[in-house]
């Protein structure tokens, strides 16, 4: 799926408001192609995914914790 330059602001808009004053406080690699954080923001913690794999590449905020890759 290709975002709209209208799209990919408005997610930016919003990433940039939810974790700008956050601090990274944990990763975890679910897969060989996904990152999970969690940040610390004023009030409130954040799941963040970014998903590297060519049909799924995407980022976003997500509400459940990921496990971590098993080596």
């Amino acid at each position: 799926m290709n975002l709209s330059l209208i799209e990919l602001e408005a997610v930016v808009e919003e990433l940039e408001r939810e974790l700008l004053a956050g601090q990274i406080q944990e990763f975890r690699q679910p897969s060989t192609t996904s990152i999970w954080m969690a940040v610390r923001a004023p009030g409130k913690s954040i799941s963040v995914l970014l998903e590297t794999a060519r049909q799924r590449a995407r980022v976003h905020l997500v509400e459940a914790r990921t496990a971590t890759l098993n080596p």
